[in-house]
């Protein structure tokens, strides 16, 4: 779960937006497959977070890129009732994606 969450990581920062969602895409369909609602919705909410930052950033996508961005705060407050091993990378993973957010 590190590297994926590394990947994820080290994509926002190099400003790949749109391409970094792919990466945590296939565990958020997990977890809705395997029925992990409150998990995936905590997954939904950091790609949204991810897809928010390409709205805005790579398509001047301005009013969906706030629509978007409320979906992701919707959901992050999930870390703090899941007791997951993965959580101090799910809180870094939110922490970079609020640190590019300048709108």
């Amino acid at each position: 779960m590190e590297k994926l969450f590394d990947i994820f990581i080290n994509m926002i920062n190099e400003k790949k937006y749109a391409a970094s969602h792919e990466i945590l895409e296939p565990l958020w369909l997990k977890l809705k497959k395997e029925k992990n609602i409150k998990e995936a919705k905590l997954i939904q909410g950091i790609i949204n977070g991810a897809v928010s930052l390409a709205l805005y950033y790579e398509k001047n996508r301005i009013e969906p890129a706030n629509r978007i961005w409320k979906v992701f705060e919707k959901y992050i407050y999930l870390v703090d009732e899941l007791d997951l091993e993965y959580n101090k990378y799910i809180l870094k993973a939110i922490y970079t994606i609020k640190e590019h957010k300048k709108f």
